[in-house]
């Protein structure tokens, strides 16, 4: 009987969580890994080294539903090259540095990487063979059942990349697996493999081919043949495709097949990238049918992903039947934080169940990096922006991020050190139990089923959905604070139930539809209603229904380049005078068509743009007294670059915002005409912005961000007022309330104020054996405060508004004096107070 035959039969233990009266729980934690940490001690450490893994995660895994691993033994040529032999040698990712320098394949563009060639790690190394692999994978599952009676899931790695370990087969052996264009010029900086590769003929014997390879074996075919045959000898429970293999060539790069590095799109190679793909997935499924897959997916949003490389999501979805979609991408600079956010929620849209995963970037096993320190400089910016992330659903229910990876749990060293542990781990578990409950009060409708139609039947609009995504994602970096989405079908279904609290009280942000969508109606309909929506987007595919609500008609010329704009569309202030003449604005034809939108006859755009005499709308705000206070909002938007990339990383460089107009900044301005005001001090226009979410939870609002920049101050108001964050004191300046955040933003608000100027104190304060949370603001003069308390006890009556702390100490239980308040939906609203409030409940 194997090892694993023999688990099979053992019952699991009772695993006695170490924090009974936890509330929350991860459905599951997935601790990454190299075998550095084996390596170190040889053969006879496995047993100690896998149980000092899990006793460093205690704290996690007593949070959790589910252990796993995910081993990051190579890059997936140790599974490429798997014989069956348990004593064939095991190439595995033992270097710090790039590896496979100077092979044929040049898999480096010139002169990037050749400054860091690969160095083992240690001295006195043992030789490693695939049966130390089936041993470390077995002490991990023994460890794991025998500490928390928990079943340990293993996780096998393909990467298409050259850089973890030297890899003959890949970059000798078997070029023609490697990507590149499709009319021979080099435009990547790495040479990875390709899903759409067909292999040439390889008499050596493979797990899944004991005689040889054929010529013409897919890649599908022959990875899910070995993948499956690697798994089942080994002991590994699942696969982790990375670095956007099986979804794009080369997942850094905004470019794509569809997308050229000169910026002409290739829709004419759309249907057969979808071919290829299918093929791809249909083939490998039908050699490993049973394994579970999970993807890292590309480092784009899924707009992205469709626009560039025909990178169908759903097909993915469906010949797989994966029950999880991509996680949010690594965030490698702290000014990438927006992009991060913009990704994961498109993603989140889409994805085929409730199960999410957040992949925190802990250290980097296979380089001289390691995000915790170099990053984020010890702070848990990157955890709290992400775990804020939301997705509404269709009866209104809400889904949050329910798995945890942490890539990785040992250095490049191989060293697990226990003081980034000591910082990561309370970030985690504070964001674990303060997910939102509650959509934010921006919710992004985004057409995740719709972009896919795109693709299917009218390919020739993909710049439009590039130009989409694009937009919002720098939109999101320039302040926008949107982290809830919902899919476009699902608000229609959400709508069409009538108005329900998950409806009310948001700003619900749109592209407009490039086909003919169900959200469309819903949305107008909704606006009719009451309804507060802001669209962006190109309108030459609107319904002549929306036009007339904009107040918009088409012209024949579609205009481009730079544009007087009649006001400046940013509401920052500048430490630099900017001068009180609004720059030009800026639009680039190439992957948002020419500007045709004009205002009809009688009405006033928010933004007019005019060139040589011929006049365009770029932004208009519209209400109507019959649509009982509904609002909407529509920007045109642009992308801030010229659509040439530069290889070999094809990044965009974007326009001088101090020559030009910031055009993202339009969607944080306008929020403004929906009551609320987010406003930047920074020292120019080409500062950084503070990336700030709010999210929802047990009643309270939570600003969850970052500052890339921390000279940047943020100046807020909603439509409650200025907030009041908990433990800080808060100043309100013309109504705004000026933060004074540090790096990380994580700010809890249960209290807004109502005054134009004024110097506020909120906190956190004791509470008695009746109650369970209190909080106090103090500072008022004849001001309005709104209150949230948590929103069950407020139902419940449990509730006390109060003007001293003590005020409800009454030992005969009999009734307590309250200040005067009104209720209002989830709210206290309290009139003309002056000195402090206490909130109890």
């Amino acid at each position: 009987m194997s090892w694993q035959e023999l688990m099979d039969t053992m019952p699991l233990g009772r695993h006695r969580p170490l924090s009974p009266e936890a509330s929350a729980r991860w459905r599951r934690v997935d601790l990454e890994m190299s075998l550095k940490a084996f390596a170190r001690g040889g053969r006879s450490s496995y047993e100690d080294t896998a149980r000092r893994v899990l006793r460093s995660w205690e704290r996690l895994i007593d949070r959790a539903d589910e252990v796993a691993g995910l081993l990051w033994v190579g890059d997936g040529t140790e599974m490429m090259i798997w014989s069956g032999d348990p004593e064939q040698p095991l190439e595995w990712a033992r270097y710090e540095g790039f590896c496979n320098l100077n092979r044929k394949a040049e898999p480096y563009f010139p002169g990037w990487f050749e400054n860091r060639p690969p160095v083992v790690f240690a001295d006195g190394l043992e030789r490693m063979t695939y049966d130390d692999l089936r041993q470390i994978i077995a002490a991990l599952k023994r460890g794991c059942r025998e500490l928390y009676g928990m079943a340990f899931h293993a996780g096998m790695t393909f990467d298409p990349s050259p850089e973890f370990v030297e890899s003959p087969f890949k970059y000798d052996e078997h070029l023609e697996l490697l990507s590149d264009h499709p009319e021979g010029a080099r435009r990547y900086a790495q040479r990875m493999v390709s899903h759409q590769a067909v292999l040439h003929s390889d008499p050596r014997p493979f797990a899944g081919f004991p005689n040889g390879v054929r010529e013409g074996t897919t890649l599908g075919s022959f990875l899910g043949a070995q993948a499956r045959g690697f798994a089942e000898d080994l002991g590994f429970d699942y696969l982790w495709l990375s670095n956007g293999f099986g979804y794009s060539h080369y997942a850094w790069h905004i470019n794509g097949d569809v997308l050229e590095t000169d910026g002409s799109w290739r829709v004419d190679r759309v249907p057969r990238q979808l071919e290829l793909l299918r093929r791809f997935w249909t083939d490998f499924k039908r050699a490993c049918p049973e394994l579970p897959l999970e993807f890292r997916g590309t480092n784009q949003t899924v707009g992205t992903d469709l626009a560039t490389d025909a990178a169908s999501h759903r097909i993915v979805s469906a010949v797989t039947g994966s029950d999880v979609g991509p996680p949010n991408i690594p965030v490698l600079k702290a000014e990438l934080l927006a992009m991060d956010i913009t990704a994961y929620l498109t993603r989140m849209a889409g994805a085929p169940s409730r199960r999410l995963i957040y992949r925190a970037y802990l250290n980097d096993p296979w380089h001289e990096h390691n995000p915790w320190q170099d990053i984020y400089h010890g702070e848990p910016f990157e955890t709290l922006s992400c775990m804020s992330c939301s997705r509404l659903r269709a009866d209104g229910s809400l889904d949050t991020p329910t798995d945890l990876h942490i890539l990785t749990i040992d250095n490049e060293r191989g060293e697990m050190p226990q003081d980034p542990i000591n910082e990561a781990v309370p970030g985690y578990l504070q964001a674990l139990e303060q997910r939102a409950d509650a959509a934010g009060p921006v919710v992004w409708v985004y057409p995740f089923n719709d972009f896919h139609r795109v693709l299917d039947e009218a390919p020739e609009r993909l710049p439009h959905v590039f130009a989409c995504d694009h937009h919002a994602w720098r939109s999101i970096e320039s302040g926008l604070p949107m982290n809830t989405v919902i899919e476009a079908d699902a608000f229609a279904e959400l709508a069409s139930s009538g108005p329900i609290d998950a409806l009310q009280d948001r700003v619900w942000v749109a592209p407009t539809p490039l086909i003919k969508t169900a959200y469309e109606p819903a949305l107008m309909e909704h606006i009719k209603h009451g309804g507060q929506v802001m669209l962006y987007g190109t309108l030459d595919f609107a319904a002549p229904e929306l036009l007339e609500m904009l107040g918009i008609e088409r012209t024949e010329d579609g205009l481009t380049g730079d544009f007087r704009a009649d006001r400046t569309i940013s509401c920052d202030r500048f430490d630099a005078d900017a001068g009180d003449t609004p720059l030009p604005l800026r639009h680039y034809a190439g992957t948002a068509g020419g500007i045709r939108e004009q205002a009809r006859d009688g009405v006033e755009p928010w933004l007019t743009i005019e060139q040589g005499g011929r006049r365009r709308a770029w932004a208009v705000v519209r209400r109507d007294a019959s649509w009982h206070g509904g609002q909407v909002a529509w920007v045109r938007g642009t992308v801030p670059f010229d659509s040439v990339f530069e290889p070999p990383y094809t990044r965009p460089k974007l326009d001088d915002f101090q020559t030009v107009q910031r055009p993202h900044d339009a969607m944080r301005h306008l929020l403004d005409t929906f009551g609320y005001r987010f406003v930047q001090q920074r020292s120019d226009a080409n500062a950084d912005t503070v990336r700030v979410f709010i999210k929802r939870h047990r009643g309270a609002w939570f600003f969850v961000g970052s500052k890339p920049d921390t000279t940047a101050r943020l100046m807020c108001r909603t439509p409650d007022g200025a907030p009041l964050f908990t433990g800080l004191d808060t100043v309100v300046r013309d109504g705004l309330a000026v933060d004074s955040f540090s790096k990380t933003l994580n700010h809890e608000v249960r209290f807004f104020v109502q005054a134009q100027n004024g110097k506020y104190r909120a906190a956190t304060e004791s509470f008695g054996l009746h109650q369970s949370a209190a909080y106090s603001a103090h500072g008022f003069h004849h001001d309005t405060v709104v209150c949230y308390p948590d929103p069950d006890a407020l139902r419940d009556g449990r509730v006390l508004v109060l003007a001293r702390h003590l005020d409800d100490k009454r030992p005969d239980g009999s009734p307590v004096a309250q200040l005067p308040h009104r209720v209002e939906g989830d709210r206290i609203v309290i009139e003309d107070h002056s000195g402090s409030v206490f909130l109890k409940w």
